[in-house]
C-alpha cells in the first residue's frame, strides 16, 4: 500500500496503511515488525515544509511564495527586518544559522505577520501552492514560516526561514586573475548607476559612469574556503550578497577563464495562462 499509494490512482492507499499500523502498533509487542512499523509510521505521518522566494525585490514589487507541504493545515509567517551583515546558510542550514533564527524571534518585533491556510486532505501527500508576499520597504529581510508559532519551542514545531532584500540596485561580477569587476545597475531599468559604493571585506571602490568598477581581491590563503559579504551602497540604498570564497575565485586559471564562456538569453513571463485580454508581463536577461 505504501509503494503504490498516489494522489491520482490510489488516494486512499497512506490511509489504508495507517489503519493497518494502528492495529499492528496496538499489541504494543516489540518485535521487529513493531520497529518497522513505528518507522514506516513516522514516514507518513511526519511534517514537511519547503519553500521559495525571490531573493531581490525592488520597492513596490508583488512577488509570491512558492511552498511545498505535507501534514500542514495552517503556516504562520513573520517577516524581520535584520542587518545586511547578518549571515544566515540557507543551503547548509547548521545550528548557528538556527540559533541566528531563534534569536531572532524571540527578540525582535515582526515587521509583518500573517497566517496562510493550506490545503490538507488528510491523505499524507505533499502539496504545494503559491501565497503573494505583502510589498515592502527597502532593505534586508528575514521570512520565517512555521506551522504553529505559539509553540516554536516544542520539538514538533517546524520552521522554515529564508532571507530576501527589497533594492533597486542590481549587481553582477566575474572575477580574473585577482581582480574583480563589478558592473551596478538599476534593477527597474537597466541604467547604470555611477557613483554606488562597492564593498568587499577591507577593498572598497566607486563606480564611473558606465556603473563599472575594478577591484583588487586577492586572497589569502587562511581566508579561502570562508563566506564574505559584498556590499552595495547607493544613495539611501543597499544592496547585500554572501559569496562563498572558495567557489568564488574557482576557476582563476588565465587560460581556463579565457576559453570556457558562453552568452545566453533567457525569458520569462509572469505566469503560464492568460485569460483573454490580460496584460502579459515578461523579462528577458542577457
Amino acid at each position: 500500500y505504501q509503494s503504490l499509494a498516489n494522489k491520482e490512482k490510489f488516494p486512499d492507499y497512506n490511509k489504508r496503511v495507517i489503519s493497518l499500523l494502528d492495529t499492528l502498533l496496538a499489541s504494543k509487542r516489540i518485535s521487529d515488525a513493531f520497529i518497522d512499523g513505528e518507522k514506516i509510521r513516522k514516514e507518513i505521518t511526519n511534517k514537511n515544509l519547503e519553500f521559495y522566494i525571490v531573493k531581490n525585490l525592488y520597492e513596490g514589487e508583488s512577488s509570491r511564495i512558492h511552498i511545498q507541504h505535507k501534514n500542514i493545515d495552517t503556516l504562520y509567517a513573520n517577516v524581520y527586518r535584520i542587518s545586511p551583515d547578518i549571515f544566515l546558510d540557507e543551503y547548509y542550514k547548521s545550528n548557528e544559522s538556527d540559533s541566528i533564527v531563534t534569536q531572532i524571534i524571540n527578540n525582535k518585533i515582526p515587521e509583518k505577520s500573517f497566517e496562510i491556510l493550506l490545503q490538507n486532505n488528510k491523505d499524507f501527500f505533499e502539496y504545494s501552492t503559491e501565497v503573494l508576499l505583502p510589498q515592502f520597504k527597502k532593505g534586508k529581510y528575514l521570512l520565517v514560516l512555521g506551522d504553529d508559532i505559539k509553540h516554536k519551542d516544542s520539538l514538533d514545531f517546524n520552521i522554515g526561514y529564508s532571507v530576501f532584500g527589497v533594492t533597486d540596485i542590481s549587481l553582477s561580477y566575474i572575477n580574473k586573475n585577482n581582480l574583480t569587476h563589478f558592473l551596478v545597475l538599476d534593477r527597474k531599468t537597466g541604467k547604470p548607476l555611477q557613483g554606488a559604493k562597492v564593498s568587499i571585506e577591507e577593498n572598497s571602490g566607486i563606480t564611473d559612469k558606465k556603473g563599472e568598477l575594478t577591484i583588487i581581491t586577492k586572497t589569502k590563503k587562511e581566508d579561502k574556503d570562508k563566506y564574505k559579504n559584498i556590499q552595495v551602497t547607493y544613495q539611501d540604498d543597499l544592496y547585500s550578497e554572501w559569496f562563498y570564497d572558495g567557489a568564488y575565485y574557482w576557476g582563476n586559471d588565465k587560460k581556463e577563464n579565457e576559453e570556457s564562456w558562453e552568452a545566453s538569453v533567457e525569458l520569462y513571463t509572469d505566469r503560464a495562462i492568460y485569460r483573454p485580454g490580460q496584460p502579459l508581463y515578461y523579462k528577458g536577461i542577457v
